[in-house]
């Protein structure tokens, strides 16, 4: 990378070379979202009285996963039901096979605002 500044010639990493790489999940993580919040996250806000649980913010909230990273459940969705690609249908029904998930492994969350959850992603073990 220094030799690069040094030259101005900058390469940025992308995909699996980049070191936020999850396994190329970033499209079904959008697709995901919406209705995990309606019917994961939205109850939990509901739970904690729309509250972050460490400082009571009550601004830019969000539910963090705390036990379980959302990219691994992605990728274990990814290796149980095969990548979906671009087939609407399937990628319907991995949102569905989240959505499951969730729900029957109990996935727990804890509502934080966004200042609360940096610093939780400063401090996450390895």
């Amino acid at each position: 990378m220094m030799e690069q500044w040094a030259t101005n010639n900058i390469v940025p990493l992308t995909g699996s070379a980049h070191s936020q790489w999850r396994g190329g999940t970033s499209a079904l993580s959008a697709m995901c979202r919406s209705r995990l919040y309606r019917e994961w996250s939205f109850p939990k806000m509901v739970a904690a009285g729309f509250k972050c649980t460490e400082c009571g913010a009550d601004r830019n909230l969000e539910v963090h996963h705390d036990v379980e990273r959302f990219s691994d459940i992605l990728q274990k969705g990814i290796e149980t039901l095969g990548e979906p690609g671009d087939d609407f249908d399937r990628k319907t029904c991995f949102v569905d096979w989240v959505l499951w998930y969730h729900a029957t492994h109990d996935v727990s969350g804890r509502v934080l605002c966004s200042h609360c959850r940096e610093a939780e992603h400063r401090v996450l073990p390895e």
